[in-house]
This record gives C-alpha cells, sequence and structure tokens, in this order.
C-alpha cells in the first residue's frame, strides 16, 4: 500500500490547536505523506485556549519517506526488531540527565546520534532525525538514582558492562599507577588499576569518554565508551593518543582549533566529552576551545570516523581518517570495494562498446554487483545481473530489449557498454512470481558525445515463497551512482572528482546544504552541478542565483536533459516556455517535484505523469517505478506478459505526443459519480485488487473512510485527488473509469 502516516503533518495540527502542553511522536516506521497530499483537520474540538504558542513538540521518524522501518535480527533469535526502537530505548535510558535527574530533549537527540552513528549509519545509509522544539527544551523523564559519592550523578548504563581492551599501545604504559578517568561531567569514577597483561577487563563502565592517564608527563591513551558496547557483546575499543594535561593549563584560555576533512563534501562536527556540539563544517571547521578533551567526527556517505584530540597550552590541527563509507560502485578506498569487481567496471567503462546501433551518438555503460555485504549471505538465483535488461522507448515493432554482455558469476558482476542514439531507456528487473509479476523500472537518458555510466550495487531480500532456499538479491536502483562523461575521457569513477560527485548525491539524497562546485568541476562531471543546482533548489527555491550558477557551468548538451530544462523554465518563468514531450523523463525524482511548481504548460507531460510518475517509488533519489507486469489497457489479449508491458507502457510513451487541446480535459467523470453506488459495495471495497495503481488504492481507502464517517464525496474530490497524484482531469477520469470496471458487480462475480 503506498500511502503513508501524515506522522508529522497531524502533530503539527495538534501542535497548532493547542490541544497539549507538550507533544512526543516517535515513529518507527516510513516518514510521511507528501506535503502535496491532503490531510484532514483533526475532527475533535479544541480546548478554548490560545496556547499553540507555548506547545513543546518533539519529534523523530525511524525511516526515510516511502520506505519501510529498518529491522533486523539483532540477538539471532529469529525475532526481527525496529533498530530505530532499540537504539531510541537505549538512548532514552543511558542518556545523562542533568542535575535534577531530568533527561530532556537536547541529551536524548545527543545520545541518540552517538549511538545510530556507530552501530547503524553505515548499514542504512541514513539519520534518523530527532527535532526537539524551539526555545525551551522538553523534559521527557527522570532517573530517581542517589547521587553517588561527592554529590555528582552518576550515569545510567548496562549493568556490570564489560570492556575487554585488546591494545599493543596500552603495554607502553609501563610506569605505575596509571588512573582511568570519565571526562566531562563531575562524575565520582576514577579507578586505579594495574597493567598486567595485554588483555584488559574494566568492569561497570558507564557511557563517556575516557582516559587512561599516567604519572609524569608520558602520553596519555582516549577511548569512547558507548551503551551498545555492553554486557552483549565484547566492545571494539579504538585507542587515541593524547598529549598529557598540563598542571599549568588555565581554563580561562581558549586555542585554535583547526579540523580537516579530505573533501569539503564531508561533514565535520566537533563535540566536548558531554557530546554537546562546539562547531561544524563542511570539509573543515575552525573554533575556540579551552583546555581538555574533545572529539572530531567526520561523516561521509553514511559512514563517520572520529578522532579524540586534547587541547593543552596550544593551537591544535586535527585530521580524522577518510571514513570508507559504501558506495555503488566498486570505488577503492570505500567500505564495499572489490579489486576484481574495480578492474572490471574500468576495463567496461574504457574498452570499445560491446555493442552499437544504428544512428548512435552517445555510449551507455551498465555495471552490476554483489558487493561483499550481500554475498555474504545465500543468494538465490537468478542473480541480480541475469534479470536485468535494458529497453527503449519505441512502438511494438522497433522496441527491444538487450540483456547484460560482460557477465563473472564467479566475481558477482555483470556489465555492459552499448553505442546507442541519444534518448530515454528503461533498465528494468522484474520478479517471478505467478500470482504477482512486478517489474523494477529506472529511467536512463543519453546525451550526444557524452558517456551515461549507471553503477549499481544489490539489496537482499528476505526469502519467500518463490525463493525458500535463499534470500533474493536484486537491483538497487535507489543508491545507484551515475555519471556523465565526455566519449573518450576516462572514467569518473576512479578519480577525486568522481568520489566528490558521489558525495554530492548523497548530501542531495540526505537533504542536506550543498558545496557550490567551481565551473570547470561541472564541465567534467555535469551530474555534480545537476546535483547542487537541485539541492539549492530542495533547501531554497528562491535562491535563483545559485541554481542559474549550477546551471550556467553545464555543458550545453547536457542542458537539454529534462532536469536542467526544468530548471530553467522555474529561473525564466516569463520567458517562452519549451514543451516536454513524453519521452521527457527527468532522471531525478526532485524534478517531478519541481515540474507541480511550474504553470500547467511548463510541466511534465500528462502521459509521463500518467503511465511513469504515478507508478513511482518513494525513498529514491532516481526516477524509478514499480509496477505490475500486466496487460494493460489495449494489450489485454498479449501472451507473454514483459512483452505486453513493453507494449504497453514504453510504446504508449513513445507515440504519444503532447496536445494542448483542452477538449481532452473531461469536465466529468464517466460512469457518473455516485456516492449511494460506492456504498453498496463496501464489503467488496474492503479488499484490495493487486496490481492497482496508488490512485486506485488511495480512491479506495477514501470510499472506505467516507462510508465509515457516513460522510458524501462530491465529484470534485475525486479530480483532486487526481491532483495529489499528478494526473491532469484526463488521466484522472481514466483512472477513475478503470476503477469503476474492477469493482463493477459482474466483475466481482466472475473473480468469485
Amino acid at each position: 500500500d503506498t500511502a503513508h502516516i501524515a506522522g508529522y503533518r497531524y502533530a503539527a495540527k495538534i501542535a497548532s490547536a493547542g490541544f497539549f502542553d507538550e507533544i512526543l511522536l516517535f515513529m518507527d516506521c516510513c516518514q510521511d505523506v507528501l506535503k502535496s497530499s491532503q490531510v484532514l483537520e483533526p475532527t475533535w474540538s479544541p480546548p478554548d485556549r490560545n496556547r499553540s504558542h507555548k506547545v513543546k513538540l518533539l519529534q523523530a521518524i525511524g525511516a526515510p519517506r516511502g520506505r519501510k522501518a529498518f529491522e533486523r535480527d539483532l540477538d539471532d533469535n529469529g525475532i526481527q526488531r525496529g533498530l530505530f526502537t532499540v537504539v531510541l530505548l537505549e538512548a532514552l535510558r543511558t542518556a545523562i540527565p542533568d542535575a535534577k535527574g531530568w533527561v530532556n530533549g537536547y541529551d536524548l537527540k545527543k545520545q541518540f546520534a552517538q549511538i545510530w552513528g556507530k552501530r547503524f549509519r553505515e548499514e542504512t545509509r541514513y539519520d534518523p532525525p530527532v527535532r526537539i522544539p524551539d526555545g525551551e527544551d522538553i523534559r521527557i523523564l527522570r532517573r530517581r538514582r542517589p547521587p553517588s559519592r561527592g554529590g555528582a550523578m552518576k550515569p545510567s548504563g548496562p549493568d556490570r558492562t564489560m570492556i575487554r581492551i585488546d591494545s599493543s599501545k596500552i603495554g607502553r604504559l609501563s610506569l605505575p599507577r596509571p588512573r582511568l578517568h570519565r571526562q566531562g561531567k563531575v562524575f565520582d569514577y576514577i579507578k586505579n588499576f594495574k597493567i598486567d597483561s595485554k588483555v584488559r577487563n574494566l568492569p561497570d563502565l558507564p557511557a563517556g569518554v575516557f582516559t587512561i592517564e599516567t604519572e609524569g608527563n608520558h602520553n596519555d591513551l582516549a577511548f569512547e565508551v558507548l551503551p551498545s558496547e555492553g554486557t552483549q557483546q565484547v566492545g571494539r575499543i579504538e585507542f587515541h593518543e593524547l598529549p598529557a594535561r598540563s598542571a599549568a593549563a588555565r581554563e580561562d584560555r581558549r586555542f585554535k582549533v583547526t579540523v580537516s576533512g579530505a573533501d569539503a563534501a564531508m561533514q565535520l562536527r566537533v563535540l566536548d566529552s558531554d557530546y554537546n556540539t562546539l562547531a561544524t563544517g563542511d570539509g573543515s571547521a575552525v573554533v575556540e576551545l579551552a583546555p581538555g578533551v574533545y572529539k572530531a567526527e567526520l561523516t561521509a556517505g553514511g559512514a563517520t570516523s572520529q578522532k579524540i584530540f586534547r587541547v593543552v597550552d596550544s593551537p591544535v590541527t586535527v585530521t580524522p581518517a577518510v571514513p570508507r563509507f559504501p558506495a555503488a560502485a566498486p570505488v577503492p578506498g570505500t567500505s564495499n570495494s572489490d579489486e576484481y569487481q574495480a578492474q572490471a567496471a574500468h576495463a567496461l567503462a574504457t574498452d570499445a562498446p560491446l555493442r552499437s546501433f544504428s544512428g548512435a551518438d552517445s555510449e551507455l555503460v551498465i555495471f552490476i554487483r554483489a558487493s561483499e555485504p550481500v554475498r555474504g549471505s545465500e543468494i538465490a538465483r537468478p542473480y541480480p545481473w541475469e534479470d536485468l535488461f535494458l529497453r527503449n522507448f519505441a512502438p511494438g515493432d522497433q522496441a527491444w530489449r538487450i540483456t547484460l554482455d560482460a557477465v563473472d558469476d564467479s566475481r558477482f558482476f555483470g556489465g555492459t557498454k552499448l553505442a546507442v542514439p541519444a534518448g530515454t531507456y528503461a533498465l528494468c528487473s522484474a520478479t517471478g512470481s505467478e500470482s504477482d509479476d512486478e517489474e523494477f523500472g529506472f529511467a536512463l537518458r543519453t546525451v550526444p558525445g557524452w558517456r551515461t555510466e549507471v553503477y549499481l550495487d544489490s539489496i537482499l531480500e528476505p526469502p519467500d515463497d518463490a525463493h525458500p532456499n535463499g534470500a533474493r538479491a536484486r537491483a538497487n536502483f535507489a543508491q545507484a551512482t551515475v555519471h556523465l562523461v565526455t566519449i573518450g575521457e576516462a572514467s569518473l569513477v576512479f578519480d577525486e572528482l568522481g568520489t566528490h560527485t558521489e558525495l554530492a548525491r548523497i548530501r542531495l539524497a540526505a537533504g542536506r546544504r550543498s558545496i557550490l562546485p567551481s565551473d570547470e568541476h561541472v564541465a567534467r562531471s555535469p551530474m555534480l552541478g545537476l546535483y547542487c543546482a537541485y539541492s539549492v533548489f530542495q533547501r531554497d527555491p528562491n535562491d535563483r542565483h545559485k541554481i542559474e550558477r549550477c546551471l550556467r557551468a553545464l555543458p550545453a548538451e547536457v542542458r537539454t536533459l529534462t532536469d536542467a530544462r526544468l530548471l530553467d523554465a522555474w529561473l525564466n518563468l516569463e520567458a517562452e516556455a519549451y514543451q516536454l514531450q513524453p519521452l521527457d523523463i527527468p532522471l531525478l525524482t526532485l524534478a517531478w517535484d519541481l515540474s507541480r511548481r511550474l504553470p500547467a504548460d511548463r510541466q511534465l507531460a500528462p502521459d509521463l505523469r500518467g503511465l511513469v510518475g504515478l507508478w513511482r517509488t518513494g525513498g529514491s533519489l532516481w526516477t524509478s517505478w514499480r509496477r505490475p507486469v500486466a496487460a494493460y489497457r489495449d494489450a489485454a489479449d498479449a501472451v507473454d506478459p514483459p512483452a505486453a508491458a513493453v507494449v504497453t507502457y514504453d510504446s504508449a510513451l513513445a507515440v504519444s505526443q503532447r496536445l494542448a487541446d483542452v477538449s481532452r480535459q473531461p469536465d466529468s467523470l464517466d460512469p457518473p459519480w455516485d456516492m449511494a453506488y460506492w456504498r453498496d459495495l463496501q464489503p467488496h471495497l474492503r479488499t484490495p485488487l493487486p496490481g492497482s495503481s496508488p490512485f486506485k488504492q488511495a480512491l479506495r481507502r477514501r470510499l472506505l473512510d467516507a462510508i465509515a464517517m457516513e460522510e458524501d464525496i462530491v465529484e470534485s474530490e475525486i479530480f483532486e485527488l487526481g491532483v495529489q497524484h499528478d494526473l491532469d482531469r484526463s488521466w484522472t477520469a481514466l483512472e477513475y473509469r478503470e476503477f469503476h470496471a474492477l469493482h463493477a458487480p459482474k466483475t466481482i462475480a466472475a473473480g468469485a
């Protein structure tokens, strides 16, 4: 079912109405409905008071929009647990309270970020947003613990936490009486311990940053304990060497600290020992700090590295290690790189095309693999590259579909390189269940004189009835890497500019602020310019100067891409519009959102919105879809379902033209709208029909809700529902006519 819970928006409406003084919203599920979707006002009456300006609202959501909750069997007992819920409960239990014992929103946010970043950020490539109230914070819970000696509060942590320390560095502490000291807030928690072997067990440690300090001026060691490193697993402790504390250091002095990353698209944070953020930056951060122990975090592509450092009595320069983030392409230095796959991808991109088509003026490279984390599981066949195929958008007699040429099952990859006419193509895979065949599609564009390179990793789906002996892997379109390179030039995948482009893509997908590139970089890597332009638009659509700067640097051929044409239309609303045709498919899903903001004559073609846009999948940066592989409209008698899909979807786009004829927009629905008719069919509406479009699913739910609430729906609301799904009146009427036919009594009787 494609609808999502309007959590954020209902919470905001309830907060605005002043129902409650404090609202806590935690959702371990998909994020929210689209902003264009209708959300009704709460039906209960608010209290008679004007307190909405004082309402405190804390919200945290466990998964991106359009994605299921992240779940895994964490304890090897067959029970799937939500990762967000696990970390949320752990953060609530272990967050450091204030002097009165209260854990507030800011404390929770800090603790959640630390645990999630260490355990699940790289796996999920997502940071769940924890939004705390503006102004005065919200108190969540109070711990009634007696103060320890000296009156300081002792942090909550796992009972009898056992941290196993195994490090050659610790063996160098040969002086007597090293001390274990917790940094940050004052805790009565300093232990003396004896160095006598390589492996050390330090019992009952709370969460926090610790230093192992010795007498004299020998260097100290610092390490961090997170609540997740408790009794159920041995903690893997990372040690950081620090200069010894200076007895003459003055707390009122400040020293310049410069933290640097390897790429301007990497995010930096400087935190104190209580995880308060002191400075942030992109590529670098500069801050004045008092003597003490701090932590620098460098984040890239969902992976984080850290460096614990000490300010003593002089300026400090800190350079955290480059995070090894996962990538779709087998890029050296990433967490899922593979030497053999990298060699094959490089050869495919640089060698001559394996196939050539008549009229070719562009090239297309496709490389798909199963990286180590995926192939570490038992994968059921067919492998992702075995059922992946490329096809064109053309009438039935001109349509073609080809499979990948360069395949190596032993190395877990497949690929091809084609010389093709510039245009629109679809990369597709299909699931094979007799009852419910589905197609996963991914839109591709090629440009004259340029090579489009597409790199895909695989994603695992759990075993099902069709594949009981192993998990099925399929192409992970949502995390695809796409590059545009001038024909004859080396691939960007193995270039620093390519890495920067990929990090820009990840920032765009995460909704982070763009790093404006140089014109030279955009000329070599046009996708970098598109990413940055849409990143600016996403955060501030009216920042036209920065959008124009990114567009202006794009090569002329690339500016013919639909994504660029839509931005041009946004910047020049008064100029004569280029009328987009049905085959003008954008690469980025953000372009579909931009289209809805434009005047009707500048939007994406209605047939494209009905045949592709209606079936788009959520949670992806790219234009991709998931739709039934079945006969559609006039192709009901086709024998081969995949062939029928080509005829009905792709051929329909290929032969359709954008018409400005207003007569295509019907004034009313046919058959006529009759609420009484649907009330009589209520029992049949309760059963969803497999393969129904998102519009039909939404209409069925809307009818059931109205019948249950004894409300009426008028015809105009059906057309409004179509607008929410980006359909014009003609497509809304067509969808309704099919919906009516599917639920007609004779259809139901025949199905029974």
